[in-house]
């Protein structure tokens, strides 16, 4: 009985860390093409003065 919950919660805490993994690289890289857009756009607007 011990055994087998044990297992369930490194499975679930494994499950969870890989999740968050996903996660926190979706949001980094979302964040980092905003901020790349951002930067570009001014380039061009600067550019464009």
């Amino acid at each position: 009985m011990f055994d087998g919950f044990f297992s369930a919660i490194a499975v679930f805490m494994i499950y969870t860390v890989r999740v968050a993994e996903f996660f926190s690289h979706a949001m980094v890289n979302a964040i980092g093409n905003s901020v790349i857009d951002y930067f570009f756009i001014d380039w061009d607007k600067a550019n464009l003065k």
